[in-house]
């Protein structure tokens, strides 16, 4: 795995040619991870020495970008004192890269529910 400087706000997310032109975060989630297209699973990682962990992507998706943008008081975790934002998924992405990632996996993760400043703002489904 990829070592990050602990000075730098690493925050996931640039034109590679490992991330498809798609504003999914789950896109970028793969790639960090796998470094690979999803349909190109098979020929291997592209500069897999530069892979970063599970958490390490999510810890930029999450604490990176509050930090970066001056927020890390405010957002990006959960601790007392911090607004409720919080994301489920429909499946646990961690069980998922453990098993092995061979295609799809992670890009197909689909958000089952989304809380925001402590109040529900999205229910797949409509509820």
């Amino acid at each position: 795995m990829t070592k990050i400087d602990p000075s730098c706000h690493d925050v996931p997310g640039s034109p590679t040619a490992t991330v498809e032109a798609d504003p999914s975060p789950f896109v970028g989630i793969q790639a960090a991870v796998c470094r690979q297209r999803p349909e190109q699973m098979a020929a291997g990682p592209w500069y897999g020495s530069e892979a970063l962990s599970l958490e390490q992507t999510i810890q930029g998706y999450t604490m990176g970008a509050a930090r970066a943008a001056g927020w890390q008081e405010t957002i990006g975790s959960i601790a007392p004192g911090k607004r409720a934002d919080i994301t489920v998924l429909d499946r646990d992405l961690f069980a998922v890269v453990e098993s092995g990632v061979g295609g799809r996996e992670i890009v197909d993760t689909r958000v089952v529910m989304t809380v925001f400043d402590g109040r529900v703002v999205y229910e797949a489904g409509g509820g």
